[in-house]
């Protein structure tokens, strides 16, 4: 059914693998429409660079996994209120969209590939 997703079968951290292959993929999933974080950094640059980002990218993403460390720039996010419906003036009728560096965004993804595909 459309907009299910697998369910999550990793059972540790350890087993999570970055490889290029599955940096392109998370890059290329990418909406090059999306907002621009607060790392003012668009999507379309990643989507638009070449073979060079994904590789810079592989020994970040390692790196962080290694050493068991999270950059706290890639923690960091704007929170926009988004309008649903109803009266403009009451608070209940907006939802939070939280909108987060790429390259967090990226290494997100490919967590989540990991975890389906374990």
């Amino acid at each position: 059914m459309p907009g299910e997703t697998a369910p999550l079968t990793i059972s540790s951290l350890e087993s999570i693998v970055f490889t290029n292959q599955l940096i392109v993929q998370a890059i290329k999933s990418l909406k090059p429409s999306t907002s621009t974080g607060p790392d003012g950094l668009a999507s379309i640059i990643f989507k638009n660079s070449g073979c060079d980002i994904p590789l810079l990218l592989l020994k970040f993403f390692s790196i962080s996994m290694d050493t068991g460390t999270y950059p706290s720039e890639w923690k960091t996010s704007f929170i926009i209120p988004h309008y649903k419906s109803g009266d403009k003036a009451n608070v209940r009728n907006y939802r939070p969209i939280n909108i987060t560096p790429v390259i967090s965004r990226i290494m997100e993804k490919v967590v989540k590939i990991n975890c389906q595909t374990t």
